[in-house]
């Protein structure tokens, strides 16, 4: 790729090639972008759209696209352009998702009439035309139907060998770990959009402040904020857990793990704890004596 120009007033139209003059990370989905990143404009009805092109190998399949062209800009504005993952491959009519990783990607077919498309928050205007190479480059993923994923895999979920042993804790101790559950994928991806959390036993809803869901490969919360238990003793998560739970062949760790964790108000006991799965209803019973 050419090394870009310093980044000054330019002006944009539709159709322009462009990348940032640095990295930035999109609000919206936390991908960062970099500057060797390009993206292909698209300016329609008062709006501005920019589309990831994946690689050179997508970028020189388009005969129009040159490499010397290349305008670079400051990366507020590039993340100022609202992004576009929905295409349509030339003389077809199915409408995909692309979803980028690294230089490959997924895509994944929108399973759905108009009505539903529009109801699932989508813009027609989004939708950039391709072509078969562009189209090519990315594997083919799960459908997605009425604006959600259908998932193609089975789930299991397995009490993780190295599961918390019972024991005792302090008040206001955190992130305490009481259960670790392995979660695997096999046939397919599969979405685990809700996960709920039930405490059993005599100890009371009270004792527990707190309780997250910790990504064991990457240390982090999968939940935004914290949760509590409610009148039902539940603790409910509705965010979009991990988003896709992928094929263990595909997967860096055997499996995916994760580990519950609570901030209690009170000295407790901490016994063990065994998980089910039914579907995508995941109630971990969990009796605290």
């Amino acid at each position: 790729m050419l090394a870009p120009l310093a980044a000054s007033a330019v002006t944009i139209v539709d159709g322009d090639i462009v990348s940032p003059d640095a990295a930035f990370t999109e609000t919206d989905d936390g991908i960062t972008y970099y500057p060797y990143d390009v993206f292909i404009v698209k300016i329609i009805n008062g709006k501005t759209f920019k589309r990831l092109i994946l690689n050179p190998q997508v970028f020189d399949s388009y005969g129009h696209l040159e490499w010397g062209n290349i305008k670079t800009i400051s990366a507020a504005t590039v993340d100022g352009y609202t992004t576009s993952q929905l295409v349509r491959q030339i003389d077809t009519q199915p409408v995909y998702k692309l979803v980028p990783d690294g230089d490959t990607g997924t895509k994944e077919w929108l399973n759905m009439t108009a009505a539903e498309f529009e109801a699932a928050g989508y813009d027609w205007d989004s939708i950039y035309i391709v072509n078969g190479t562009d189209v090519g480059n990315y594997t083919t993923g799960s459908d997605i139907v009425d604006g959600g994923t259908v998932s193609s895999g089975t789930l299991t979920a397995v009490l993780a060998a190295d599961t918390p042993a019972s024991g005792i804790t302090v008040k206001n101790a955190a992130r305490v770990p009481f259960t670790k559950v392995n979660l695997t994928a096999t046939g397919g991806d599969v979405i685990v959009d809700s996960l709920v959390i039930e405490r059993t036993g005599l100890a009371q809803d009270g004792a527990i402040s707190s309780v997250d869901i910790i990504d064991d490969s990457t240390n982090r919360a999968i939940n935004t904020t914290s949760k509590t238990f409610n009148s039902l003793h539940q603790a409910n998560f509705t965010e979009s857990i991990l988003s896709t739970i992928a094929p263990t062949e595909r997967l860096t760790l055997p499996a995916k793990p994760l580990i519950l964790f609570i901030k209690p108000t009170s000295p407790m006991t901490l016994p063990s704890a065994r998980a089910q799965l039914s579907q995508l209803f995941w109630p971990l019973i969990w009796p605290l004596t």
